[in-house]
């Protein structure tokens, strides 16, 4: 915005005046959408980055509030990168500023935890209908992070 300095005069028979004005042209506010506006990820799995559809006035700076959590980067607008912990449901406020004012839109996300790897020693078996069957097979479960106070096992079908 550029703010200016204009002198008005006004004359007639009796005389004349003036008086001077400041006139700043804004910029008007932008309008920004995200979609979808809730955002559900999965911990480890690089997400498609989440741009805006933005019209309206230029932007000058964006914010975003609180802080997104750990692997994901806020960066002019768009939301992308690799969520790094799980998270629950949570809602986060971006802002668009610009001279004119600013344009507010609450986007909502979630982080996942992975979905565990299931193998099997062998892929097949050989039942007998209407006997009963043991299955001494071992499945091994294949989970990228454990929690503390799991430890990673061998399970056997019985």
């Amino acid at each position: 915005s550029t703010r200016m300095m204009y002198t008005v005069w006004a004359n007639n028979t009796g005389g004349s005046t003036n008086i001077s004005l400041n006139i700043t042209i804004l910029e008007p506010s932008a309008n920004i959408v995200y979609n979808p506006t809730n955002l559900i990820l999965t911990r480890g799995q690089a997400m498609d980055p989440a741009v805006p559809d933005v019209d309206g006035g230029a932007i000058e700076s964006w914010e975003i509030v609180p802080d997104l959590p750990d692997g994901l980067i806020f960066d002019n607008g768009t939301i992308s990168g690799t969520p790094t912990v799980n998270m629950t449901l949570s809602t986060f406020l971006i802002y668009a500023n610009n001279s004119g004012g600013s344009a507010l839109v609450g986007i909502s996300l979630t982080i996942l935890e992975p979905a565990p790897t299931i193998t099997y020693q062998t892929d097949y078996l050989i039942l007998t209908r209407g006997g009963k069957c043991h299955l001494p097979y071992m499945l091994s479960l294949v989970v990228e992070q454990l929690p503390h106070s799991m430890s990673s096992q061998n399970y056997q079908m019985v």
